[in-house]
């Protein structure tokens, strides 16, 4: 029933990207100038001197922002890894971008190389577009631009200076670490502990052949996406702990973490993160989990996972297997994370979101609208009305008869008139020029609530049960966003 719903709206409304039916990201806003937050970085003699090693997905933006405004930790640089979900320069504007909103003065960052050391599967492409967006986030424009050393050149120059070991977490592929060991073997003795968010070892893996991959969900996809560079890393003799899936299934994204930002997200970092989960519903539909978040904090506070000693080696190669960890008396042997203390977990990582000030341009809708479907009803109403263009919220909620799909829309060059003759009689090869805003599944008696942005001029609502072969669509409005 779900699936057919959506077919409907992607006729109805052909932009739709209907919040369960696919994981689709919405585009990014445009950059806005932004003051820095004012909130001082650590340089105690006692702070963590840290380097990010990144591939810029959803979860690594909430972990960094965890730890900009973390006094015990000094972030020194950050490095991108073009092997990972963000292209170099997507990545390295979000990570700018982020740091420009969170940090008090620059952090250089640099990216290594877009190819994989040895044979790999890398990511989708469709998910590689998300990240090079910032999944829509409206961030500062960058204040400083990019360091133009290669990655590696870059962690190999931090770990040689400064008066304090170099502590690197990692929450992508590792090649970049695998290219600086190259580059300088005897980096090994200058890195202080190496943390990763990486792998799977008694849980199955996150890639399958539906997601694009080459996988037979044994291989996690920082690890399948350069297996090569893994095993170089894994195997170069580092104070290494890994964080692999079998601890992060203890953390999902859940609805009481969601609604503790939604109340209270005046903090900057909490936020960018609770607009991150507004305008990306597939974040938080249950399947999804605080990877690079719970590694971060890790880091930090140890004690929130469960860790044991085990040998450990990486299967190589682009096959099924390509990333997956296996436990092997000839591996090297690290300390692994088994589980995670989920509630201990969610207490550090809110606390950690409610640093410093706020954004300048907090995140905030223009306008609410609220859908009641139920029945042979279709309501809805506006919050100031009238509406001026901008962040739109939707709160829909449908009646226990039966599950419904709601969605706002624009009309675009159709009038109000057009869109009621479509929807009395659908034909499916002739769907209106209406762009989407934004849209919900509502389970029967459920609610929810979704972000889009609208444009000025007429919006409409549809309320959509029924089949595919006999949809039932109806309308509210139609309303008017002012310029």
């Amino acid at each position: 029933m779900i699936g057919r719903h959506c077919r409907v709206l992607a006729t109805l409304l052909p932009a739709l990207l209907v919040a369960g039916c696919s994981p689709a990201v919405q585009g990014s806003g445009s950059p806005t100038e932004a003051a820095s937050s004012g909130v001082r970085s650590s340089s105690d003699a006692g702070a963590i001197r840290l380097l990010i090693d990144t591939d810029m997905g959803a979860d690594d933006i909430v972990a960094i922002a965890t730890l900009l405004r973390e006094p015990g930790v000094e972030v020194v640089g950050i490095t991108v890894s073009g092997t990972g979900l963000a292209h170099c320069a997507g990545g390295l504007y979000t990570a700018r971008a982020l740091v420009t909103a969170l940090a008090d003065g620059p952090i250089p960052a640099a990216c290594g190389r877009g190819a994989a050391l040895g044979p790999a599967q890398p990511f989708p492409e469709e998910w590689r577009a998300g990240a090079d967006s910032g999944y829509g986030i409206n961030l500062p424009a960058p204040a400083a631009p990019p360091d133009r050393r290669t990655a590696e050149q870059f962690i190999v120059d931090l770990a040689s200076a400064g008066d304090r070991p170099l502590t690197i977490l990692t929450l992508g592929p590792l090649t970049n670490i695998a290219m600086a060991l190259r580059l300088d073997p005897a980096l090994v003795g200058r890195i202080d502990r190496l943390v990763a968010m990486a792998g799977a070892i008694d849980v199955p893996g996150n890639v399958s052949p539906q997601d694009g991959g080459s996988g037979s969900r044994t291989a996690e996809w920082n690890l399948h996406a350069d297996p090569t560079a893994a095993a170089e890393v894994l195997a170069a003799g580092l104070d290494l702990t890994l964080v692999p899936l079998d601890a992060t299934n203890d953390v999902p994204v859940t609805a009481d973490i969601v609604s503790a930002l939604e109340a209270d997200h005046a903090a900057a970092p909490a936020d960018i993160v609770f607009e991150l989960y507004a305008r990306n519903g597939y974040l938080v539909n249950g399947d999804q989990y605080l990877w690079d978040p719970l590694a971060a904090l890790a880091l930090l506070h140890p004690e929130v996972v469960t860790v044991r000693e085990a040998p450990v080696r990486v299967v190589e190669g682009d096959g099924l297997d390509g990333g997956r960890l296996l436990e092997d008396m000839g591996g090297a042997s690290l300390r692994t994370a088994t589980g995670a203390d989920s509630a201990a977990f969610q207490e550090l990582f809110l606390a950690a979101l409610q640093r410093g000030d706020p954004r300048p341009d907090p995140f905030a809708p223009s306008v609410v609208i609220r859908v009641r479907a139920g029945g042979t009803i279709c309501e809805a109403d506006l919050e100031p009305s009238p509406a001026k263009a901008g962040l739109v919220r939707l709160d829909g909620s449908s009646d226990p008869s039966g599950g419904r799909t709601v969605a706002v829309f624009g009309l675009g060059d159709w009038t109000w008139e057009q869109v009621e003759a479509f929807t009395a009689d659908p034909v499916f090869d002739e769907a209106p020029p209406v762009t989407s805003i934004a849209s919900l599944l509502l389970a029967p008696g459920g609610s929810g609530t979704a972000y889009g942005e609208g444009s000025a001029g007429l919006i409409g609502v549809a309320c959509v049960t029924g089949t595919f072969e006999a949809p039932i669509i109806r309308l509210a409005g139609p309303f008017e966003l002012l310029p």
